[in-house]
């Protein structure tokens, strides 16, 4: 079976929290980081044994990327996974609440 390729967004306490766990998993490979802080990818990039990209949409641009991990700051959760899913990538988020429907119809 195939792996299904994960990029992170977002490299700092959760993020690094969820990719631990990731690259244990037997189909699922962590084909990359990104981080708006490059300190913080390069030092997950070299942790996790996977690229830094210098920015989400690098990442996102990966043909390896089928799948995202968005776990930016919740201000920028909503961003960050309207990009993935505009690319056709499926997402999950570590953000614990989306804003309501009227919320998200004004933004």
């Amino acid at each position: 079976m195939a792996k299904l390729g994960v990029g992170l967004l977002g490299c700092g306490g959760i993020g690094l929290h969820h990719a631990r766990r990731l690259v244990r998993q037997e189909h699922v490979e962590l084909v990359g980081v990104a981080d708006a802080v490059p300190e913080a990818a390069a030092s997950a990039s070299a942790e996790l044994g996977v690229p830094a990209f210098a920015g989400y949409d690098d990442l996102l641009a990966r043909p390896e990327v089928a799948a995202v991990l968005v776990a930016t700051p919740n201000h920028t959760h909503r961003e960050a996974t309207l990009r993935a899913i505009g690319r056709g990538q499926a997402t999950s988020s570590a953000r614990s609440r989306w804003p309501g429907p009227s919320e998200s119809a004004t933004r």
